[in-house]
């Protein structure tokens, strides 16, 4: 029993069994023709076809121990005519050297029969085959099997299209009225054993919406003998046929392709020939397209726009889907007035030109009476009628009477209109001036030369006045309505046409007819009133100026004046009030008064000189880029939007910065700027004023808000470096403002690994301590960028250039310490740990700054009670508890140290240690091993262990028959017994920290309880241990005898096999073994309680006899059945 062993190593099974003792039988014929049943099986008629094989090969199935030297085969035709197959043995040999594992495969095929043997022969004509006879070489007959084998041509379909192939239209229509129509399809042409069925799919679009069968039967055959056989060429219109059956066909199918696919053909015998689903062969698909009749309606897109006269009209053809190009359509018009009735065909070569309709010239009544496109005809309502009708043109019957002035004669012309027509109307006309003989045209007031005067009624009356005087000429051109707008009904020009001289009256304007008839003038000023004459010099005229009591201050008669001007100068005007200067008895050489718009001119004079000032003087403190609305207080004046405003700006802080500003049309200033504010001069309405200068306005920036940070360690108001932090700790900075609270400081943290966070806080206190984030360790700048108080907001900040300035803190954090144990199961032996010393030091990781102080607790894993304890000034990366002074009883078990709290030597602490914190500390027993089973003895072969407790691994120190031996093991210790003997423990050490030894020798009675007993295994042997063959015939008995090596009694198992001696006496002579038989099991037998060392067995059965399994009173052993297979 060494160190490490397997079982085929130790034990060789085999030396426990010998001998084999092997019984062979020392050594009457058929054939079967077709002994798989073929059935349903052709040949093709056609060389030029290959589906289906042009010869069968037919099996022949032999039973003989004999040569077979002779086979003749009868055939019988279709025809009846009967023919012999005949193979010599010169065939027959060359037929055997055929493979035929393919035969295999079919059911009945015989496999372990030696006698039993194949061939095949092959048939390529239709018929019948039967087996006629068979000879061995002996020259004896081999009993036949009444079978025989049937085989026709096999079916074949295709669809055949007699007569003119344009007969075969590849379209068709449906839905409309031609549904019903003939149509010519092609023949289904079949050959092969009728009747034939023909399988065909009808295909719409691709998808197959219908499934039938065609049968397609010839003439009646002669049903003797074969001649139901004989295969018939027929065809037939059974694709007609179906369809008449049943019509419903067409309108599953949707308007596009419809296809007739040939799916497969069978005949009677069950053969069938499948054809590819997928082909557009003509032979096996038939296709049409489908075309869908339209339904076509007459329309007039515009019914309320008539046919005007010499005018056409366009009418569509609106269509329930979208027509094949080259579409006609026949309309039929009915004159209203004579009832009579004409066709008119219309071709339209595409879509677009029939889009664009056709158009009519006559009135009367359309209809659409037939159509049809390149395919299919038309669905139309022949009773729908469109009625057009054609409008009288408008016309006018315009006069025109002059109208005259007393003084100068004809002014102008008076028209009136009579319209006949649908309203509105609209007439135009041109007017020319005469010019030296020159007519030239008289443009409207869009810069045009045809004027237009419009109206709603039959009646309409319009006065021509022309500015000037002159020989002036109107010539009326047409007239529209509401029907003829855009193409004009001409009027007779020559009746039409009205000219004559136009004469003015003289005029006269004030300020040439434009200016203001109302004027302003300053205190004791003056004025100039022009006047413009127009028409027959020289004017006579009288003017007079009266004051705001109506007392006339100056008056004048003009007379005989030949210019085209003339001006009225006033005296000047110191009364405050309205003068008014009238213009009267105005009259032209001709004795006739001058018309005039007005003759009365309004002077506003003024009494006092206008004045401004301050209200007062005052102080305003605004927020910069705002500013302060300040009145002025004016009197005299004429309206602020005439105003004039010189004023003086002072510097707040530079008095000698100084500056004038201007004001107009207003009489508010608005002031945004720092300084002293003075009025310096003022006019309104052109007149110079007064102004105060002795009130001022001051105008200052209130203080913007600012930061100034408290710290001791700052360098400057606005930056302080702060002392160091340790991570997660608590680090705050103070903040003083100044302003107008609350205020909102916005501000930007920079993180140590370079992010940044921007955001805002809002303080209602002028002292803020704002906490620091310490959460990474690193260096962090916390810059305050601004400040905004309730003055000065963020919206008023944006409004100025210069901000408040912010406040920039920094400072470092130091990164907390960490602690981890680096070994985190500690194993002790129990006599380790004793006087409350602790026999271990712990390795841990410190990261932080020597020295570092720990805390922890420490209890027994099943307890609740803990020992706190803490250790300082830790110097190295290990924790020894002696320096904790525990009173901690380190007993047998389990112990659990933890460690919560760590301080490094910048005094920063991690107080939540979650991770590696924990030792389990193990006590354990003195090392022990026991027996695995309570079995007294043990076999060969057997696995003989122990069991271990304590600290694995193991040493353990054993005795095998008196031989000392050593291993090392985990907590169980094996070994395989290979041979009989006794095996004893001697001793056991483990592997804790403290290496416990127990010696077993010292104790006599737990040293012999771990000892263990091996025995050997018993041996069988049958017939001396030698390979005996009895040959018996078939029926005898023999014996066997099984000898036994052991302890009785003894129980034995045999089994009989079988291999190539199986059969022998049945294989016919000279046969070779094709394939070598696998031996196997075929008989397994127990023979129990034999308490002799002989054992005899009576047998008779052809086959090898071995044992495969004995067992005395101990031990049993087997062998694997495969190594005698």
């Amino acid at each position: 029993m060494g160190d490490s062993a397997t079982y085929q190593n130790v034990v060789n099974v085999n030396e426990h069994f010998k001998g084999k003792y092997t019984i062979q039988y020392l050594p009457a014929s058929s054939v079967k023709l077709n002994p798989f049943h073929f059935e349903n099986m052709c040949i093709e008629s056609s060389p030029d076809s290959s589906f289906f094989p042009h010869s069968i090969p037919l099996p022949i199935e032999f039973n003989t121990t004999s040569e077979v030297d002779f086979i003749q085969i009868k055939h019988i035709s279709p025809s009846n005519t009967i023919s012999l197959m005949n193979y010599t043995s010169r065939d027959v040999r060359k037929l055997a050297k055929r493979d035929y594992s393919h035969l295999t495969e079919y059911p009945g095929y015989v496999s372990k029969d030696d006698r039993v043997f194949y061939l095949e022969v092959d048939v390529t004509k239709p018929g019948s085959y039967s087996i006629h006879n068979v000879l061995d070489s002996d020259g004896m007959n081999i009993r036949p099997y009444k079978n025989s084998f049937t085989l026709g041509y096999c079916p074949t379909a295709r669809f055949s299209y007699p007569g003119l192939e344009s007969e075969y239209m590849a379209y068709k229509c449906i839905g409309g009225k031609d549904d019903d129509e003939d149509w010519t399809l092609p023949l289904i042409s079949t050959y092969g054993v009728g009747p034939l069925n023909v399988e065909i799919a009808a295909i719409s679009n691709g998808r197959t919406i219908s499934k039938f069968n065609a049968t397609i039967s010839g003439e009646e055959l002669d049903q003797d003998g074969l001649g139901w056989l004989q295969s018939q060429e027929i065809s037939r219109n059974g694709l007609e046929q179906e369809i008449l059956r049943d019509p419903s066909l067409f309108y599953k199918a949707k308007a596009g392709t419809l296809e007739f696919q040939i799916l497969g053909v069978s005949d009677k015998l069950g053969n069938r020939r499948p054809y590819n689903p997928a082909s557009k062969d003509k032979d096996v698909n038939y296709a049409i397209q489908l075309k869908e009749s339209a339904e076509v309606a007459l329309v007039d897109f515009k019914p309320g726009s008539p046919l005007l006269l010499n005018q056409t009209k366009a009418l569509y053809f609106q269509t329930s889907q979208s027509l094949s190009p080259s579409a006609t359509f026949i309309v039929q018009f009915e004159d209203e007035k004579s009832a009579r009735k004409e066709n008119i065909t219309l071709t339209f070569a595409n879509l677009d030109e029939l889009k664009r309709g056709f158009s009519v010239s006559k009135p009367g009544r359309y209809s659409l009476i037939e159509g049809h496109d390149k395919f299919c005809p038309c669905g139309v309502n022949s009773g729908k009628q469109i009625s057009i009708t054609t409008p009288d043109p408008p016309s006018v019957s315009i006069r025109g009477l002059p109208l005259t002035d007393k003084c100068v004669g004809t002014v102008g012309f008076e028209f009136t209109f009579s319209f006949t027509g649908q309203p509105p109307f609209e007439v135009n006309y041109n007017v020319f001036k005469n010019s030296s003989g020159i007519l030239r045209p008289v443009l409207n007031e869009r810069g045009l030369k045809e004027h237009s005067k419009k109206s709603s009624g039959h009646r309409y009356q319009f006065q021509y006045k022309p500015r000037q005087e002159g020989s002036y000429v109107l010539v009326f051109k047409s007239v529209k309505d509401k029907y003829y707008q855009t193409i004009p009904v001409s009027i007779p020009e020559a009746e039409n046409t009205f000219a004559t001289y136009f004469h003015q009256r003289s005029k006269y304007y004030i300020f040439d007819g434009t200016g203001s008839k109302q004027l302003s003038v300053c205190k004791g000023g003056v004025t100039e009133i022009p006047i413009h004459f127009e028409g027959n010099h020289p004017f006579a005229f009288k003017y007079s100026i009266s004051d705001p009591s109506g007392k006339i201050v100056a008056q004048e008669t003009v007379k005989d004046y030949f210019q085209d001007f003339y001006t009225i100068r006033t005296p000047e005007l110191s009364k405050r009030g309205d003068f008014q200067v009238s213009i009267t008895e105005v009259s032209d050489n001709l004795g006739c008064p001058v018309e005039s718009s007005e003759n009365v001119v309004v002077i506003k004079a003024r009494g006092e000189a206008p004045s401004a000032q301050f209200e007062k003087s005052s102080f305003h403190q605004i927020v910069e880029g705002d500013s302060v609305s300040v009145p002025l207080k004016t009197a005299h004046i004429v309206g602020s939007q005439s105003n004039k405003l010189v004023y003086s700006k002072t510097g707040l802080h530079d008095k000698a910065s100084s500056k004038d500003l201007v004001l107009q049309g207003a009489s508010t200033l608005h002031l945004k700027e720092e300084g002293v504010y003075r009025l310096k001069s003022f006019e309104n309405g052109g007149c110079p004023g007064v102004v105060s200068e002795s009130e001022t306005i001051t105008v200052s920036f209130a203080p913007k808000p600012n930061i100034t940070i408290i710290a001791d360690t700052k360098q400057s108001s606005s930056f302080a470096r702060l002392e160091s932090s340790c991570q997660n700790g608590i680090r705050n900075v103070t903040l003083r403002l100044e302003g107008q609270k609350p205020f909102v400081i916005p501000y930007v943290v920079t993180y140590p690994n370079g992010r940044t966070r921007s955001s805002s806080i809002s303080i209602d206190d002028y002292e803020v301590t704002i906490p620091l984030p310490t959460k990474e360790s690193g260096s962090y700048l916390h810059e305050f960028t601004t400040v905004y108080d309730s003055l000065y907001t963020q919206k008023a900040m944006s409004r100025i250039s210069k901000q408040s300035p912010g406040a920039t803190v920094q400072y470092d954090v130091l990164e907390a310490p960490d602690f981890s144990v680096d070994q985190q199961y500690i194993q002790l032996c129990e006599r380790a740990s004793t006087n409350n010393i602790v026999p271990f030091k712990i390795p841990v990781t410190f990261e932080g700054k020597y020295p570092f102080t720990v805390k922890g607790s420490i209890k027994k894993k099943e307890s609740l009670e803990k020992e706190a304890f803490e250790i300082s000034n830790v110097y190295v990366p290990e924790i020894d508890l002696n320096n904790a002074k525990l009173k901690h009883d380190f007993s047998v078990g389990e112990h659990i140290i933890q460690f919560d709290e760590v301080i490094d030597g910048n005094g920063c602490d991690r107080s939540s240690l979650e991770k590696h914190n924990t030792v389990s500390v193990s006590i354990t027993k003195v090392p022990s091993i026991s027996k695995s089973s309570t079995k007294s003895y043990y076999c060969v072969g057997d696995h003989i262990s122990y069991n271990m407790s304590g600290v694995s691994p193991f040493t353990i120190f054993y005795q095998f028959n008196g031989q000392n031996r050593k291993t090392e093991s985990g907590f169980e210790f094996q070994r395989l017994a290979s041979k009989a003997g006794e095996l004893a423990i001697v001793a056991l050490q483990d592997s804790s920290a403290t290496s416990c030894l127990v010696n077993f020798t010292t104790d006599g009675d737990v040293f012999e309880s771990l000892k263990l007993r091996v025995r050997d295994l018993p041996s069988v042997e049958i017939s001396h241990g030698d390979s005996i063959i009895e040959n018996l015939n078939e029926g005898d008995q023999t014996e066997i005898t099984f000898k036994f090596t052991g302890v009785p009694p003894f129980e034995v198992t045999y089994v009989r096999t079988l291999g190539e001696e199986e059969g022998r006496h049945k294989k016919r002579r000279g046969a070779k073994d094709v394939t070598r038989v696998p031996r196997r099991i075929v008989d397994t037998k127990t023979i129990r309680d034999i308490h002799g060392y002989e054992y005899t067995e009576v047998v008779g059965l052809e086959g090898t006899y071995e044992a495969i399994r004995v067992s005395d009173a101990y031990c049993s052993a087997s062998r694997d059945v495969n190594e005698i297979l």
